[in-house]
């Protein structure tokens, strides 16, 4: 089963207090969940791209409120190639994305983007369920 709203707003309230950035809730549900249906994303993928993108955050990668939606993107990129052994191209993620973006860019951002996680895309089971509750507890309130 595909992302649905719910989902994007349970995830969208995860990162912004989590991250402490304040995220546009209206255009990070329109821009991810774009992505998301495009590349026909499923929770595990934002699931794990969440872990991802703190685990940048730890090693003092530059998550701002402008590159916010960029580089969830390419969390989720790395998140849908880990799980899925890169079930899409390059190509495939660039016309996924609200802007005009050449896959060699989308494939520098992910170099930086393993450089700032120690190339290290491995959760654990317990990681995985913290934010997989959070998520369901979030759904189940804005249901």
């Amino acid at each position: 089963m595909a992302v649905d709203k719910n989902t994007l707003v349970a995830v969208h309230y995860i990162l912004s207090d989590l991250l402490r950035i304040p995220i546009n809730k209206k255009l990070f549900v329109r821009r991810i969940g774009q992505v998301a249906a495009a590349a026909t994303c499923h929770e595990n993928e934002l699931i794990l791209a969440i872990i991802l993108l703190l685990r940048a955050l730890q090693s003092n990668a530059h998550i701002t409120e402008k590159n916010i939606y960029y580089q969830y993107f390419v969390a989720i990129t790395l998140a849908n190639s880990y799980l899925y052994d890169a079930q899409l191209s390059l190509s495939q993620w660039a016309q996924s994305c609200w802007v005009t973006v050449e896959p060699s860019k989308i494939f520098g951002a992910q170099l930086l983007f393993l450089s700032d996680v120690d190339w290290d895309l491995c959760v654990s089971e317990a990681d995985y369920m913290e934010i997989a509750l959070c998520i369901d507890l979030l759904c189940e309130v804005y249901a």
